[in-house]
């Protein structure tokens, strides 16, 4: 079920036919594996629950900026990694804006590159992006 929810999120923020690429994700043993967008948002999810409940950072909030552990050292490269595939789909969707862009899109990035306050800040749609999740 979860699954299918995020794949409907995944085509209501990115836009259709994203929802069965496959993107890179950093195992707990080192191993980079290949999973659909919805399935890396649900481990970045569940991996930033995870770290809120080391002792650590539970204990000292501070040391929540930081990378502690190799777990919090993972989570870091897994969301940059995230962060770089949504730069990618930032990048392509505005070449479309100029080019073959539909005015009729209605997905979360075309309506924010759209938006005055977005359209110059790609983190800032990342972001917006990111906490539709």
């Amino acid at each position: 079920m979860i699954n299918l929810q995020a794949r409907i999120l995944v085509n209501i923020a990115l836009g259709r036919g994203l929802a069965n690429t496959e993107f890179p994700y950093e195992n707990e043993d080192g191993s980079i594996t290949k999973q659909t967008l919805g399935a890396n948002i649900e481990a970045l999810l569940r991996d930033t629950l995870e770290k809120f409940k080391q002792p650590h950072n539970f204990l000292l909030k501070p040391l929540l900026a930081y990378a502690v552990t190799s777990a919090d050292r993972r989570y870091l490269r897994n969301i940059e990694r995230e962060r770089g595939v949504l730069r990618k789909l930032i990048s392509d969707r505005k070449q479309g804006l100029t080019s073959s862009f539909k005015e009729g899109s209605a997905d979360l990035i075309s309506i924010l590159l759209k938006s005055e306050m977005f359209k110059d800040d790609d983190e800032k749609i990342i972001d917006e992006v990111i906490m539709m999740f």
